[in-house]
């Protein structure tokens, strides 16, 4: 949740709110497990931000049946630590972001655009400063009664040094992510399957940072998806899923097994809605097997839980458990299963003042190295909507991350924002 490493996954998520589709949040980490929840199915209303006032939102510009949303941002603030060193260097720093996103919803199809772009700058942090940018679309279009949709996503991103799973970094290295998902829909009464293909291919630069050249981690993903879900009543659904993953990478360093690997995913659990309480929960088992005889098969209990409580109508309150396998930045280790938990509390303090407070712990278990890392985060800021345009917010973060494998540090960052959107 600090510095840099948070930086890198609001980025990655802001994209994929561009065209409110998660497969873009999967595009930068292939293998993760998550986003098979129903995004919402409560009443509306009960959503944090669904409670802000007329007169703080906004409809953005339409140009014919689209409707365009411009953003951008500046960020100033101070990070005690950028590069993750157990002897923190600290720097001053600005962020300017800046978005488009434009969609079309018409009687039987949808489309959508985005464009979005990132930049840090280090006053006294050098070889620190990054950039990211990521343009996506998305459509869908009715089939009788079903529905057929389709994403592509490019991300070029960067990979820093305070991650929690660091294969020795120094200092960020630049990656590009290609995405692709096809995808079906189709209703049975109150059965209802989606099927989904992901694609994603990832490719780092042959450049050197830390203790080796980033190449070895380029690779190609498929994953093919199948959710299905059984109504029980209008707000209670039974869900089941199964995915399976294919990796192959495109090169190894020399002297290490390939780490190319299939694997496979079956979840099963369900979603609720009752009120201002809204949860859903899935638990299953992942098997992850790699080509190299050395690293045999990886086995896990996973699970992606998720509860929304909505006490009154100032505060939301929302957590969010996962555990599942990941592939390994190391070129010696193949993967690792992480766990994570996360609390997060929003406030109205007044119709336009809003408080957050966020609580995360993650841990990273290399079980074939005996080895582990974990980070302790936490943070809290507030946002002051000026208008339906403007806004402005201030944030303090703190990270403690622990490690067998890398750097073992803590991390400060206090940063205020200045927002503009339509």
């Amino acid at each position: 949740m600090a510095g840099a490493a948070d930086r890198a996954r609001r980025f990655v998520c802001a994209v994929a709110g561009l065209v409110a589709m998660s497969m873009h949040a999967r595009a930068a980490a292939a293998q993760s497990l998550g986003g098979y929840l129903a995004p919402s199915f409560a009443t509306p209303g009960t959503g944090f931000s669904s409670r802000l006032g007329t007169g703080y939102t906004t409809a953005g510009v339409a140009v014919g049946d689209f409707v365009v949303r411009p953003s951008a941002s500046e960020t100033f603030g101070y990070d005690s630590n950028p590069a993750g060193l157990a002897r923190p260097r600290g720097s001053a720093f600005y962020d300017t972001e800046a978005g488009l996103q434009t969609g079309a919803d018409w009687t039987r199809a949808s489309l959508g655009l985005g464009l979005s772009f990132a930049n840090r700058r280090y006053l006294s942090a050098a070889g620190q400063d990054s950039t990211d940018w990521a343009a996506n679309a998305q459509g869908s279009v009715a089939v009788g009664g079903d529905q057929a949709n389709w994403g592509l996503s490019h991300l070029s991103l960067t990979d820093v040094p305070n991650s929690i799973d660091n294969p020795g970094l120094t200092q960020p290295v630049s990656y590009s992510v290609n995405a692709g998902q096809l995808g079906y829909r189709t209703s049975f009464n109150r059965l209802s399957l989606d099927a989904q293909l992901y694609y994603t291919s990832t490719r780092y630069a042959n450049t050197t940072s830390g203790v080796a050249t980033e190449a070895y981690r380029s690779n190609d993903t498929w994953q093919p998806t199948l959710t299905a879900r059984y109504d029980l009543s209008l707000l209670t659904k039974l869900v089941v899923v199964g995915q399976g993953t294919s990796i192959t990478y495109l090169s190894r360093q020399p002297g290490q097994p390939s780490q190319n690997s299939l694997g496979f995913t079956l979840l099963g659990g369900v979603e609720l809605a009752s009120g201002s309480f809204e949860t859903g929960l899935l638990v299953g088992y992942q098997q992850r097997t790699y080509v190299a005889a050395q690293y045999g098969t990886t086995t896990a209990p996973v699970i992606e839980g998720s509860v929304i409580w909505t006490p009154n109508g100032l505060t939301t309150i929302t957590g969010r458990l996962t555990r599942s396998i990941q592939q390994s930045a190391s070129p010696s280790i193949p993967g690792f299963t992480s766990t994570t938990a996360d609390l997060k509390v929003d406030y109205e303090f007044r119709p336009n003042i809003l408080w957050h407070t966020d609580v995360s712990s993650t841990l990273a278990d290399y079980t074939q190295s005996g080895g582990s890392t974990s980070q302790l985060g936490a943070s809290f800021g507030a946002t002051w909507l000026i208008n339906r345009v403007t806004s402005l917010g201030g944030t303090i973060t703190f990270v403690d991350s622990q490690s067998t494998q890398t750097n073992s540090f803590t991390d400060s960052v206090a940063s205020l924002q200045i927002a503009l959107k339509l």
